[in-house]
């Protein structure tokens, strides 16, 4: 009889210092979750980028050709997130890249203009090309 008390007095005290720290670990998920330090949806849905289209354009002022603006098509098809979109001209001689952060939300597609006014556009062949990642 008393190795029964004993064992059911066994069995509640774990079965509460077991629901402590359940109930304890939702708390601290509840909280992290509601801090932002760990966004749930994009968690599970993440940003997937994808490069539509890159091309090169003249930056027309007026009567004269300055620098050249790399056009850029975005699409995202995944959840909302923030974006690291690289853009490079190469003249054939050398290579110049440009770089910027930009927030995309699910299953948008966006376009951006980057200028380059540092590329000569006398040059004939210019080639211009895009990549983007995912910033965590």
């Amino acid at each position: 009889m008393k190795l029964k008390k004993k064992l059911s007095n066994l069995q509640l005290n774990l079965f509460i210092i077991f629901s402590l720290v359940f109930i304890s670990s939702l708390y601290i998920v509840a909280y992290i979750i509601y801090q932002n330090k760990v966004n749930l949806i994009s968690f599970l849905f993440p940003p997937n980028p994808k490069v539509i289209s890159t091309e090169c354009e003249k930056n027309d002022m007026g009567w004269i050709d300055i620098g050249i603006n790399v056009k850029v098509t975005i699409q995202n098809n995944g959840g909302g997130g923030k974006l690291r979109v690289n853009t490079y001209v190469i003249d054939g001689v050398k290579t110049y890249q440009k770089s910027f952060d930009v927030y995309i939300d699910n299953f948008e597609t966006r376009d951006f203009l980057v200028p380059f006014d540092e590329v000569l556009i006398f040059v004939e062949e210019l080639i211009c090309k895009a990549d983007v990642k995912v910033i965590y």
